[in-house]
């Protein structure tokens, strides 16, 4: 099933507050960049690599299903590649937050989570205007430059007379 941005935000935000502090502390990009690299896996597939990853760890697929999930997202990789790194995964990046995920995926939907408050989504919709409300702006001021026009027209300059040596003859 896809999902859009919304719904992958609204899980997000519904995970205990260690959890999704675990998952910004976490160098995804670079750890799944990585492990890409180390499997000969192409930039397409690192990104559905890195789909499938953050899938689990939102909590939309249970963490028993990664390996079907990246069966299914990789056709082109063999099943002894697909096993060595979902274990690489695991070492690297599951591993690091197994408690958690555990506690997420073992309540249901419908219990909240007694860890902890879910964070709240920033005031300001994007951190572009977050920064951007930061800025200082100073005030326009007019400035008159109609005198400026009256004046009598400049004349054209004569050509120099002396030989510039390095410029070439014109012909």
């Amino acid at each position: 099933m896809e999902y859009n941005n919304q719904q992958l935000t609204e899980k997000f935000l519904e995970l205990p507050r260690d959890i999704q502090l675990a998952i910004w502390d976490m160098d995804l990009e670079g750890d799944l960049g990585e492990i890409g690299l180390n499997h000969g896996l192409h930039l397409d597939e690192v990104g559905k690599l890195a789909d499938e990853t953050a899938l689990v760890l939102i909590g939309i697929n249970p963490v028993a299903s990664y390996e079907q999930g990246l069966i299914k997202a990789l056709p082109g990789i063999s099943g002894e590649e697909i096993k060595a790194i979902v274990a690489e995964v695991n070492q690297e990046i599951f591993l690091k937050i197994r408690e958690s995920l555990q506690k997420v995926h073992s309540t249901t939907p419908s219990e909240p989570s007694p860890v902890s408050q879910p964070l709240k989504a920033p005031a300001s919709a994007t951190i572009f205007n977050e920064k951007m409300s930061k800025l200082f702006r100073v005030p326009r001021e007019e400035v008159d430059l109609d005198h400026l026009n009256t004046q009598a027209p400049i004349p054209p300059q004569a050509s120099p007379t002396s030989i510039d040596p390095y410029r070439e003859p014109a012909k």
